[in-house]
């Protein structure tokens, strides 16, 4: 009798690679950079509640940045 596992063929799962998309790495990148400027703005004295309204509408400027920037560009048109 074979063991259960000589049947399974291991290469698949060692092929497989996840990528990182651009919109992820650029989000990821506005994140750390909204980090750094909420410390700063703290250790500079900025109330609590305007560091988060500021962080806030940082984020919405990155997810709308990110999208209009790693957004796919449509085909040409073909001629009439």
């Amino acid at each position: 009798m074979q063991p259960w596992y000589t049947d399974c063929d291991p290469q698949p799962l060692l092929e497989t690679e996840t990528t990182m998309s651009s919109f992820s790495t650029y989000l990821i990148g506005f994140i750390v950079l909204i980090i750094g400027l909420a410390i700063a703005a703290i250790l500079l004295g900025v109330s609590q509640t305007w560091v988060i309204v500021g962080a806030i509408i940082l984020i919405g400027i990155a997810i709308v940045s990110a999208t209009t920037r790693t957004k796919t560009k449509d085909p040409p048109a073909p001629p009439a």
